[in-house]
């Protein structure tokens, strides 16, 4: 069976960070991972991840609006017959615009400041022969098509030291942009929480050793969501010598359609 026929496995999680904590603010990490199918019946996994500004106030809720409104509009995009190996750029733009829009609509009824809801961008849509990856902001998405793991994109630094780009409107033009022009197997999304361990700075690489093992343990599972690993990939997240590292929101989504 070709690996374009075998369907996705993923899980995913996002955890509050020490620092949240300590200042009794909410984790302001958020993901949503779906799968649907295209035109010919091939499974699309559709994966978006956003982390909300820490200055932010409510940057929870734009992250999570974010990662519904690009959702959606991927699925829209798949379900009236579009393809993804032919996907411009200007449809990512679409789906990134419809996301600020639905940003600005909630701070306008809700009369807040639209710099309040601030989040980061994430996405990865996969079909059967193509993936569509865009980035605004840090965090990365890393691949594996059989040759080792590799970043799409390095995570995107802002002007200043430890700053980075947010959804709005100047950045939807800058946004990360490329087309995989063939069928994934593997893929990772994390935010900058664990960016630091799951990547490599001097080299610009993704150290297998960090994704090895969470990918089999994937691959164990049946096809679909796997809440089991959702919760494990939690427990994962909160470990003490990860913690030790970073005091940030955590985010890590893992997917695989490798036959089992």
């Amino acid at each position: 069976m070709g690996i374009d026929h075998v369907s996705w496995r993923y899980a995913g999680a996002s955890r509050i960070g020490t620092a949240h904590v300590a200042l009794a603010t909410p984790c302001q990490d958020a993901h949503a991972v779906a799968t649907i199918s295209d035109a010919r019946g091939g499974p699309v996994l559709i994966a978006v991840v956003a982390d909300g500004a820490g200055s932010a106030a409510r940057s929870e809720i734009g992250a999570g609006l974010v990662c519904a409104s690009v959702q959606a509009g991927i699925h829209r995009f798949v379900e009236a017959g579009g393809d993804l190996a032919s996907c411009a750029r200007a449809e990512a733009a679409a789906w990134l615009t419809a996301a600020h829009g639905a940003v600005l609509g909630y701070a306008s009824s809700h009369d807040v400041d639209a710099r309040e809801l601030a989040s980061t961008c994430l996405i990865v849509a996969a079909g059967p022969t193509a993936a569509v990856c865009v980035q605004i902001g840090d965090g990365a998405i890393v691949v594996d098509d059989g040759d080792g793991f590799a970043p799409v994109f390095w995570p995107q630094r802002g002007e200043y030291a430890n700053t980075t780009s947010f959804l709005d409107a100047a950045t939807i033009a800058d946004a990360e942009f490329s087309i995989i022009a063939r069928p994934l197997s593997r893929l990772a999304m994390f935010s900058d929480g664990i960016q630091m361990l799951a990547l490599h700075y001097a080299t610009r690489t993704a150290p297998a050793t960090f994704y090895a093992g969470l990918f089999a343990t994937l691959e164990a599972q049946g096809p679909g969501h796997s809440p089991s690993l959702d919760e494990a990939l939690g427990h994962l997240l909160d470990r003490p010598s990860i913690l030790q590292r970073t005091d940030d929101d955590r985010t890590l989504v893992l997917a695989s359609r490798r036959p089992a």
